[in-house]
């Protein structure tokens, strides 16, 4: 569909968007899929906007929960807000695992965990288990991204590529599903059910005019 409204009327409304974790939230999928592998499942619960709270068409929902259940057994928790008058946004990203837990301080990638023998005769100080990952020297990654998308189109080679057109569906799936988890009541949506069951037929259907 062309034309659209004149302002960003599109990130902020539900019809034009696909609500914000379609719109925004697909690129901190795209970043767990990076993580974790592909995703098998989403359950999600979004918080609606008051009808008094909608100006210049913005309904997107409050708040966002998403769940992700991955292939290899992970399981990713997105948390979403698309709130007014705010002034300010920040994002945080965790990835734990069974006896520890990986942040980003400033530029750092910090791992926090105990590694010493267990039980501790005393308890570990933080800087004993603040652990500075050693990382590749800094690019720049927009530029080496479209690098590499360009060398593929040229050479036909999608081998280098982390992400390609037919993988990136997982997260456009997830993104989707994580909708309708949120319409049907925090329904467990398995992914492949989601793409082939009649089930779920009508949300695959093209909006009319569009």
């Amino acid at each position: 569909k062309q034309g659209g409204p004149k302002d960003n009327v599109w990130a902020k409304n539900a019809a034009w968007s696909g609500m914000t974790v379609v719109e925004a939230g697909i690129h901190q999928t795209d970043l767990m899929r990076y993580w974790f592998g592909d995703i098998k499942w989403v359950q999600s619960a979004y918080v609606p906007r008051d009808a008094e709270d909608v100006e210049d068409g913005g309904d997107n929902p409050y708040a966002y929960t998403v769940t992700f259940g991955f292939e290899n057994g992970a399981v990713g928790n997105l948390l979403m807000s698309r709130l007014r008058k705010l002034y300010h946004t920040g994002g945080y990203l965790i990835a734990m695992w069974d006896h520890g837990h990986l942040v980003q301080e400033g530029k750092d990638a910090v791992a926090y965990y105990y590694d010493g023998p267990y039980p501790p005769t005393e308890k570990p100080t933080g800087e004993a288990v603040r652990h500075v990952l050693d990382m590749p020297d800094s690019c720049d990654t927009t530029y080496e991204i479209n690098k590499g998308f360009i060398e593929a189109i040229q050479t036909g080679d999608k081998s280098k590529l982390s992400n390609t057109f037919e993988s990136s569906m997982n997260s456009l799936a997830a993104v989707l599903a994580a909708n309708i988890s949120h319409e049907r009541n925090g329904e467990r949506i398995d992914l492949d059910a989601f793409l082939t069951s009649d089930i779920y037929a009508a949300y695959r259907q093209r909006p009319e005019g569009m």
